[in-house]
């Protein structure tokens, strides 16, 4: 008896059923805190299952035009949806055996099963990639968090990656990123002591002013991104410019809600609406691990967090309890923070 597991992007241009053996169930998935993992996806760690039982498309005829396929490395290519910037899945190269492929979870969708029944995670990759530990330090998990790789072929290379923090031409203190390909660069300044989000959200003071962060666990997110756990910081437009912006794409997940993705590597940007603030995707921050400048820490200097949205579409119930738990152990967090 098997089950299907399909896979599809947000605007449904794309769906493949996964056929699984029963007894297969849960298969296995993981965390990846690589460096590539987040600049091409833009969260601030990816997860994956696999490999897949059957490969999502021929490796030896052209894709569809409506498939993006970039190359991320000498052993990796991402494949996402041209219309809506759904980040889908990862398989080995072309010529390389055997060919193996990984689903990004967010994309999955279940049917009748629940989140722990269809695939369970693992581990956590190349936590040292994001400086200090990242989400992963968040994550109050019992699950082994490696400093690199999983020790099997499928490993992709450390990068060389520019400073999170630095100065403008004004000198002022700015916080950039950008996507993998690096067609799209960003900075973004702090905000004033006086700025509000949306006429409501004030900043709060703690070593400088900082943004509102939020984590959404909402399906639209989900799907349109492809990844369980979308985080962004919240700016006004005032105070933050793209620096590079070649191939930014614009996909309009609803009626009110524009999100936008490079059309060349895939990852997903921002997501904005009518109240003129714009939600960065905290995966393209720039890292320094050399300096100290980690993800969590850069995060805990610009950013206070909010609040869990969507809390009740939450699917991935394991993993949303486990970050709540270390988060608030941090005191990021606190009882009104999930609504």
């Amino acid at each position: 008896m098997s089950t299907n597991l399909t896979l599809r992007c947000h605007c449904n241009l794309h769906n493949w059923s996964i056929p699984y053996p029963s007894t297969a169930l849960p298969t296995p998935a993981w965390y990846c805190h690589c460096s590539i993992c987040r600049r091409v996806s833009g969260a601030p760690f990816i997860a994956h299952l696999g490999p897949l039982p059957v490969p999502l498309c021929s490796s030896t005829s052209s894709p569809p035009d409506s498939l993006r396929v970039y190359n991320t490395s000498a052993r990796g290519r991402r494949y996402s949806c041209t219309k809506c910037g759904t980040y889908l899945a990862t398989s080995t190269p072309v010529g390389i055996q055997p060919e193996l492929w990984f689903a990004c979870v967010g994309t999955l969708e279940l049917g009748s099963l629940s989140a722990d029944q269809a695939y369970k995670f693992g581990e956590h990759y190349d936590v040292l990639s994001t400086g200090d530990g990242g989400f992963a330090g968040w994550l109050d998990d019992d699950l082994p968090k490696w400093v690199s790789g999983p020790p099997a072929e499928f490993v992709f290379p450390a990068e060389s990656l520019p400073a999170g923090r630095t100065s403008d031409a004004e000198g002022r203190e700015v916080l950039r990123g950008g996507c993998h390909c690096g067609g799209v660069r960003l900075e973004v300044l702090r905000p004033p002591a006086s700025t509000e989000l949306g006429g409501t959200n004030e900043i709060r003071e703690g070593g400088g002013e900082r943004w509102s962060s939020k984590i959404c666990w909402c399906s639209d997110c989900r799907r349109s991104l492809g990844y369980p756990c979308p985080a962004f910081l919240t700016v006004g437009r005032e105070h933050f410019r793209f620096l590079e912006r070649r191939n930014l794409q614009v996909y309009k997940s609803s009626p009110k809600v524009e999100r936008t993705f490079c059309g060349t590597c895939g990852a997903s940007v921002s997501r904005s609406s009518s109240s003129g603030d714009v939600d960065l995707c905290i995966g393209l921050l720039d890292v320094d691990s050399e300096n100290g400048d980690g993800l969590a820490g850069l995060l805990n200097n610009w950013v206070q967090w909010e609040s869990f949205q969507h809390d009740e579409d939450c699917r991935d119930k394991v993993l949303r309890d486990a970050l709540l738990r270390g988060m608030r152990k941090d005191r990021l967090l606190d009882e009104e923070s999930i609504h």
